[in-house]
Order: structure tokens, then C-alpha cells, then sequence
């Protein structure tokens, strides 16, 4: 793939890709191994900015880690935003739902935000809506369990439980 966008002229970006490397992992030794690989940017949320500062040192030490293998990254269980479940019939808002819940609420651990965003999503695409079709989850190349999640979500997000 990196080669293709290469021979293209297509620059390629990656988000939410160290989500499934050892926790051990920093962001930086993770960054410059997928800068490394080809990818000319890799976009990081930064909480506070004690973070900043932490990052912006670590950037500018000379990391010796060999380069991996970016399309070994495993992301099982997460969406990876593709988009593909955006044929809801039902108009879910299914991306948007599960980016709010899996990156905002669990990975980040910022539960308002997460609240927040989620609060945003218009009645006429919350998963009060989906009818269980499965349409989704045959369309998901993740093959994540699109219904399940959904409802955690909206259990979690909506009705302001505190499990996250």
C-alpha cells in the first residue's frame, strides 16, 4: 500500500495506530518506526500540556528501534473508521458512534468528551434506531460486533453510566 501511494505522489497518514502495540510502546519510538516505514505523519492526541512537553523531548532524541512493519499492526476489535457501515438503512450513525465510544471514551479515558460528542449525534442516528438488521456487520472488513458495541456505547454514553 505504501508503495502505491508512493508511486501516486499520495501522502498517507495514520491515526489511532498504535492502539494495538504492546503497552510498553512509547508514541514517539512508535511514531519514528511508521515514519520510518513511509508515512509522512502520525496525528496524536495530546491531554494536557505536560504530554506536550513530554512528547516534544522524546521527538527530538535519536531513536535506534528498526523499522516495522506497518501493515503488521494488529487492530483487531477496533473500528478503523473506514467507513463502510455508513449503508446503515437506518441511518446510524455507526462511525461516528463507535469512534466517540472506543477512542474518546476507552482508549483516552475521557469520559465527558466522549458524553459530549455523543450527546451531538442527532436522535434520528443513535442506536435507538437500528433495527439489529446486520447490515453493518456484514460490511465491516474488522468484523466487529457492530450491534453489540453500539448498545455499550449508548448505555455508557447516553445515559451517563460510569463504567469507562
Amino acid at each position: 500500500m505504501i508503495a502505491n501511494a508512493r508511486a501516486k505522489d499520495i501522502g498517507l497518514l495514520t491515526m489511532k495506530s498504535t492502539r494495538a502495540l504492546p503497552q510498553n510502546t512509547t508514541f514517539v519510538s512508535a511514531a519514528k518506526r511508521f515514519l520510518d516505514d513511509g508515512i509522512d505523519s502520525v496525528v496524536k492526541s495530546i491531554k494536557d500540556p505536560e504530554a506536550l512537553k513530554e512528547y516534544w523531548q522524546a521527538a527530538r532524541l535519536d531513536d535506534k528501534t528498526p523499522p516495522a512493519k506497518a501493515a503488521s499492526v494488529d487492530i483487531a476489535g477496533q473500528c478503523t473508521l473506514c467507513g463502510l457501515c455508513g449503508q446503515c438503512p437506518e441511518g446510524v450513525a455507526i462511525q461516528d458512534i463507535l469512534r466517540t465510544y472506543q477512542y474518546y471514551a476507552l482508549d483516552l479515558a475521557w469520559p465527558e468528551e466522549a458524553r459530549r460528542q455523543y450527546a451531538a449525534i442527532p436522535p434520528s442516528a443513535s442506536p435507538d434506531v437500528c433495527t439489529g438488521c446486520g447490515r453493518c456487520e456484514t460490511l465491516c472488513p474488522q468484523a466487529l460486533p457492530i450491534r453489540t458495541l453500539i448498545a455499550e456505547a449508548h448505555a455508557e454514553l447516553a445515559f451517563g453510566q460510569h463504567h469507562i
